[in-house]
């Protein structure tokens, strides 16, 4: 797979991290036991908790966000609530608490959509409707795989003797004990029940990276990028440190082509 190039031009707003973070930390404690009590009972979030998330995570967006409409009214479009929620996922300064909270939110609308139950938000909306009648997409099961609980995501179809068959396969596989490949089962567009995540893993695996820093050098073009602008500044007769690089906005731009997930203290990438 060749990812697409990188380019400045790409790279989308900021969002209000700082306001996004002082609404999370308002409401953590109640979002947070519902998301256990939902865990306890086996089940999705309730309306209520999806709203108030969608609340939360629309403080860095604005009024004017899907999300915002959608704690308001209950409605919207799934791609539009998506491509919010999972800007918002991958900004860097985003709280791993609030990742969280997206990944039970996704899960909550995909389900949605699959059992019909999506309100869109408009008249014209609601003529496409066989458009939100997708698939049936791949839902977050928390299941114990040698010993340690990972978020895989199944289809809904999956029943309790097949998932016991899914655990049994995945302890089979010798690359199971792999920090990587355990890293690549939880992503969520990976179906856990698929025969063929060992190919799959070698296909889309990038590397590991120890730090943040580490990580964008070798994805994304900033080297190039700031011996260009340091060629810039220097014929303009400009100190070398006049103009930098946000290395928070370039990871940013590098999460819209890889998958990021940190895990214990570090970075896995995966092509997308």
């Amino acid at each position: 797979m060749n990812p697409p190039e990188l380019t400045p031009n790409s790279i989308p707003p900021e969002l209000n991290v700082q306001r996004l973070t002082r609404s999370a930390k308002h409401f953590e404690t109640t979002i947070d036991a519902a998301i256990q009590l939902a865990r306890e009972q086996g089940r999705e979030i309730d309306d209520n908790t999806a709203a108030l998330i969608a609340h939360v995570l629309s403080r860095g967006l604005g009024r004017d966000s899907a999300l915002a409409e959608y704690a308001r009214t209950r409605t919207g479009t799934p791609d539009t609530l998506s491509a919010e929620y999972l800007r918002i996922y991958g900004h860097p300064q985003t709280l791993g608490t609030v990742r969280g909270w997206i990944d039970w939110l996704g899960t909550y609308l995909t389900t949605k959509v699959n059992n019909a139950d999506f309100e869109t938000s408009s008249e014209a909306d609601a003529t496409e409707g066989p458009q939100f009648l997708r698939p049936p997409k791949l839902l977050r099961s928390e299941l114990t795989i040698s010993g340690e609980t990972l978020s895989l995501h199944l289809p809904p179809t999956v029943d309790g003797p097949q998932i016991q068959a899914i655990v049994q396969h995945l302890e089979s596989l010798p690359l199971i004990e792999s920090p990587a490949f355990r890293a690549f089962l939880t992503l969520p567009d990976v179906d856990g029940s698929a025969t063929n995540l060992v190919e799959s893993f070698h296909e889309f695996y990038v590397g590991h990276f120890d730090t943040y820093s580490g990580l964008i050098y070798a994805l994304s073009p900033l080297e190039e990028w700031q011996t260009a602008l340091g060629q810039w500044t220097a014929e303009n007769g400009l100190p070398h440190e006049a103009v930098t690089f946000d290395e928070g906005i370039v990871l940013e731009q590098v999460r819209e082509v890889y998958d990021i997930l940190e895990k214990d203290g570090g970075f896995y990438a995966f092509n997308k």
